[in-house]
């Protein structure tokens, strides 16, 4: 079954970036819409890299939005909680 198989390694950080974008384009989009709908627009144009999108929605959100409390997750995300672990 050629061509079924992943490449290995897998890059984790890049995997876990792409799952939490969402998340982060959806907390910034709460202060700021515009910005966040650029980001949106811009994955799905295929126009930025999945890495550049998130750290712009990183930078965005520290500067705009108040420090997270402790329902942060391991990667200084807030988690909503249907990814939170026991």
């Amino acid at each position: 079954m050629q061509g079924l198989t992943p490449e290995l390694p897998i890059d984790r950080e890049l995997v876990r970036k792409r799952a939490y974008l969402p998340v982060k384009l959806a907390e910034l989009s709460k202060e700021e819409p515009d910005e966040a709908l650029d980001l949106l627009r811009a994955w799905g144009e295929g126009t930025k890299p999945i890495t550049q999108l998130w750290d712009e929605a990183s930078r965005a959100l520290e500067r705009r939005c108040k420090p997270h409390d402790s329902s942060e997750g391991n990667y200084g995300e807030r988690q909503p909680d249907r990814y939170r672990t026991a």
